[in-house]
């Protein structure tokens, strides 16, 4: 057939001869090549165009710049399992990299999709970028890491802060050198419900982090983005093996109290040591929260293929009330705290609009467990590093929504309150045993269907972020993975609190409505 083609056009007219890869169209290249010895002939049609656009590359600049500027972004991208994933819940479930016939065609998909997502996006313009340094010449050292530090992914917590429009005299004052921060025309008002988006994860400067080697990645990553409106937006990416949450928000705290001219009362304590392990570690319990999280008993689609969805539901004090009148007991001693409580009603929502269609699924709940108050001796509350230690109750679907609420607290309760001395220390001791910490299961793998994980920030501090220009009006993490949720106070503080929550978008519907039933 190429032959009748070549023919029938003339071989003084061909310039090349282009086909599939496969075996059969290679098979007749090569036929064709035997016969007609003057003519040019590629093997992969993609590989060819490829090569011309790479001529286009070196002899036209705009071209170049096009070309290095997407070859970035895919390279960086395709490195990145957990920016894939979090970038999955704001392309309404479509993936980024989708496999093609070619590395080129995938290519080109993936910076089609990111293109195709663009009204999610603001545009950012970036005044300067500077790494901040000692301001004195310090020796260098090494400072020791704890397993608990070495525990948590190696990513960046993005969390933006939002503060209210204010006048530019003020502005100015508390920031001092202006003309040096990043600006958008957008406005507040068009972050809606200031979830996490990929307008928020705009607002924290991204980095190449060294898997490799942490001491090249920088500690902590600050934007700040001064809006159309006048609002004003911190955001930081705080890297979750310099510190937990705690740490995090007295560093930014006593950031913001220089910056208002006041001295910091409070110094961090930096001691890591004094968590570390026995030299003959000897766990002597059972750390069922480093086991790996229980699977779907029947075929699910993977989150990979599932639309996600995030909300951010608002519970009253009066509501609140409700869920501790079902959880009361009459002469029961048993005090249950307001944290309890919701995330009992949170668990059971979840395992009911998750709908598991075998009644033996087994299913995991991950709290966030500060160790700092529950060492003996307790730790000084401003002790740098990650104290995180993780409450871990696992239930049966059937066990769990056939229950009475109250079982369902007492079982939340129960996991929260062996978290004493005497566990956390085992916990030490098996991470030390184990050697290898990389080795146990993290990231988004541990709270996605059938499991949850529920982090309190009830009681943190973020509201104590004035630099100048009063409390922030929101905190939000800027990205979440399905299965993720926080409970965090309002700024009116009237006792209520509300939940930013990720679930499979089929699911979310179903939890809407039993979250608010009572």
């Amino acid at each position: 057939m190429l032959d009748a083609i070549v023919e029938r056009i003339g071989e003084v007219n061909v310039v090349q001869v282009i086909t599939d890869n496969a075996a059969n169209y290679k098979a007749a290249g090569h036929l064709l090549m035997e016969k007609r010895k003057n003519l040019y002939w590629t093997p992969c049609a993609a590989h060819c165009i490829d090569l011309i656009l790479e001529d286009f590359e070196k002899k036209l600049q705009v071209h170049a710049v096009t070309i290095g500027k997407g070859r970035r972004i895919t390279t960086y991208i395709y490195s990145r399992s957990i920016l894939i994933s979090m970038l999955r819940n704001f392309t309404k479930g479509k993936d980024l990299i989708r496999p093609a016939a070619t590395r080129f065609a995938t290519a080109y998909l993936t910076l089609g999709c990111l293109n195709d997502c663009g009204g999610d996006t603001m545009k950012i313009n970036t005044k300067e970028s500077i790494i901040v340094r000692p301001s004195q010449d310090i020796p260098q050292q090494r400072l020791w890491l704890s397993n608990m530090d070495l525990l948590h992914p190696r990513y960046y917590l993005p969390t933006v802060y939002l503060y209210k429009p204010m006048l530019l005299d003020s502005k100015l004052k508390c920031l001092r050198k202006p003309e040096k921060v990043a600006d958008t025309d957008s406005t507040t008002e068009e972050l809606g419900e200031f979830m996490p988006s990929m307008k928020l994860r705009q607002l924290i400067p991204t980095v190449d982090t060294n898997l490799e080697d942490i001491s090249r990645d920088p500690l902590v990553l600050l934007q700040v983005t001064s809006f159309k409106c006048g609002g004003v937006c911190l955001g930081v990416g705080w890297h979750h093996t310099l510190a937990d949450g705690t740490g995090a928000l007295h560093f930014i705290n006593s950031w913001a109290t220089l910056a208002r001219g006041l001295p910091i009362t409070i110094p961090p304590f930096l001691d890591r040591t004094i968590l570390r392990g026995r030299v003959a570690p000897k766990p002597i319990f059972h750390h069922v929260e480093f086991d790996p999280p229980p699977t779907m008993n029947t075929y699910h689609l993977t989150k990979n293929t599932k639309p996600q969805s995030l909300e951010n539901l608002k519970i009253t004090l009066e509501q609140i009330n409700s869920l501790k009148a079902k959880a009361s007991d009459v002469g029961s001693e048993t005090k249950y705290t307001t944290f309890e409580i919701l995330t009992a009603h949170i668990w059971r929502s979840v395992s009911k609009a998750r709908n598991f269609q075998n009644n033996d699924q087994k299913t995991k709940l991950r709290i966030a467990v500060d160790g700092r108050s529950r060492l003996n001796p307790p730790l000084q509350s401003t002790y740098f590093g990650s104290v995180i230690f993780i409450a871990s109750p696992v239930a049966l679907s059937c066990d769990l929504l056939s229950e009475s609420f109250r079982c369902t607290v007492e079982r939340i309760h129960r996991e929260i309150k062996k978290m004493d001395d005497e566990y956390l220390r085992s916990a030490l001791h098996y991470l030390e045993e184990l050697g290898d910490v990389i080795s146990i299961p993290r990231g988004s793998i541990i709270c996605a269907c059938p499991n949850l994980s529920v982090n309190s920030w009830m009681r943190l501090p973020f509201f104590k972020a004035d630099f100048g220009w009063g409390a922030p009006l929101l905190i939000r993490p800027a990205t979440m993975v399905e299965g993720k949720g926080h409970i965090h106070p309002n700024l009116a503080n009237d006792g209520s609190f509300s939940l930013a929550l990720c679930l499979e978008a089929d699911h979310m519907e179903s939890f809407r409505k039993l979250f608010y039933d009572f």
